[in-house]
């Protein structure tokens, strides 16, 4: 096992410690419309050992009438270990590698980049340029250049930062660690948490069997949460009242299987989702109500992460620009790939 590989196998052991679940890849989980709380699930097996529990062979190709998307480009990461990304308002892509983030150009030219103090997690850029650098236990906001303006610890202990989304005026963040969603100010200051158990609202409360747990905010001004061991999205006010549900468990193209996903999703600018899910590496387009549309790369496109199910590679961040174009961390080929929609779909 490469290094690399043996670093993220470490921290997902370390992050799943005490609170162990079935099926360590995504898709060689359990499916099931309710999952059984973390805590009590079985104890994962080390990852070398893991064997899936379904022949997956027969999702290894896509059926190409439902591909509606074509590789535009594609340009090698600066550094080894890309892990995120995201575009920035002046047409920057911000990528993560390790400690480092690095703003590059669309077609992958070098702009500017800093070093972070420990691994970055997760990042995402506000309207008016600043960027949000999410650590495992803290959050922090540095400008275009990357100086760090300010340092905001985590609300609570244990915290494990996983999403980011930046407004005018609210900063979302998803803690895997607590299985909690904070809502902040600009000041780092804690407003309220979303999403958490309420029978008499109808919320669920979040099940997080792994540290991928993703959020965004939407053009319709609700915050979008994958509730990723439900395979499910849900929205709020920014207030925390649920608007919206929508995701099912299944093996099937328009479904999610696994233990957690879908891992990442970004939203294009007519509110359509695009989804991308650990195990069986799929990125998927649905509709703003969240029904199945097309795929933009099955299997097929990342054969390398379905000959390492079992060593559970790091999923597949995604971007898209107001063109419709969707970016993709390739994390095993360490490259960018860029998708159009084609001309005939």
């Amino acid at each position: 096992m490469k290094q690399s590989e043996q670093h993220q196998d470490l921290s997902r052991r370390r992050f799943l410690r005490g609170a162990g679940l079935l099926g360590l890849g995504g898709a060689v989980g359990m499916v099931s419309p309710r999952p059984a709380p973390a805590a009590a699930a079985a104890k994962p097996a080390r990852a070398t050992e893991a064997r899936p529990a379904y022949d997956l062979e027969r999702f290894r190709k896509t059926d190409p009438a439902l591909v509606r998307y074509e590789l535009a480009g594609r340009f090698d990461s600066p550094y080894p270990e890309l892990k995120r990304l995201c575009l920035g308002p002046d047409a920057s892509l911000w990528l993560t590698a390790g400690k480092r983030v690095v703003a590059l150009d669309l077609q992958g030219g070098k702009k500017t980049e800093f070093t972070a103090s420990e691994e970055v997690r997760c990042l995402a850029a506000a309207p008016d340029g600043r960027l949000l650098v999410g650590l495992k236990e803290r959050i922090e906001v540095v400008d275009a250049q990357g100086r760090r303006q300010a340092r905001w610890d985590a609300p609570a202990k244990k915290a494990w930062f996983t999403s980011l989304a930046a407004g005018p005026a609210d900063v979302f963040a998803s803690d895997a660690g607590n299985r909690a969603v904070y809502r902040l100010d600009w000041n780092g200051k804690l407003l309220g948490r979303l999403g958490e158990k309420d029978k008499a609202a109808g919320v669920s409360g979040y099940v997080v069997p792994s540290p991928y747990f993703d959020l965004e905010i939407g053009s319709d001004n609700l915050l979008w949460v994958v509730n990723p061991g439900f395979h499910r999205f849900q929205a709020f006010t920014f207030d925390g009242r649920l608007q919206q549900t929508w995701g099912d468990p299944s093996f099937a193209i328009e479904g999610f299987c696994g233990c957690c996903n879908p891992s990442y999703f970004t939203r294009l600018a007519d509110g359509r989702f695009v989804t991308s899910e650990k195990g069986l590496a799929r990125i998927k387009v649905y509709s703003a109500a969240g029904k199945f549309e097309s795929v933009v790369a099955g299997p097929e496109e990342f054969p390398k992460y379905f000959e390492n199910l079992n060593a559970t590679p790091i999923p597949m961040d995604v971007a898209a620009d107001s063109a419709g174009r969707i970016y993709v961390a390739d994390t095993l080929g360490n490259q960018v790939r860029i998708y159009r929609r084609k001309e005939s779909a």
